[in-house]
């Protein structure tokens, strides 16, 4: 693949409109346990392979779960892209294609 396909702008609704978090799923349905994605960094068209920061309303990663690179898919990304999240405080989530 050529690289210069690894460097396309994307638009930022691509990511945000895809968003499944799993750990929503976690907390529940009741408007006393809602998430609410509070910023998505960085705005406008976005580089392929740039770092994601997903902030939310509320605290979502415990200490034994945040400063380490993680597998697991935090949020879903239509068309897919590879990579991998790290929580680096409870409320804000990074990724890294």
């Amino acid at each position: 693949m050529p690289l210069r396909n690894f460097f396309r702008p994307v638009p930022v609704a691509a990511f945000t409109a895809s968003i499944l978090l799993a750990t929503l799923l976690q907390i529940g349905c009741s408007s006393s346990n809602s998430v609410e994605l509070v910023s998505f960094r960085p705005e406008g068209e976005v580089p392929v392979l740039s770092t994601l920061e997903f902030e939310f309303s509320r605290d979502l990663a415990p200490p034994n779960r945040q400063d380490a690179w993680l597998d697991e898919e935090f949020v879903r990304f239509e068309p897919d892209i590879p990579g991998r999240f790290k929580w680096v405080s409870p409320r804000l989530l990074l990724f890294s294609p």
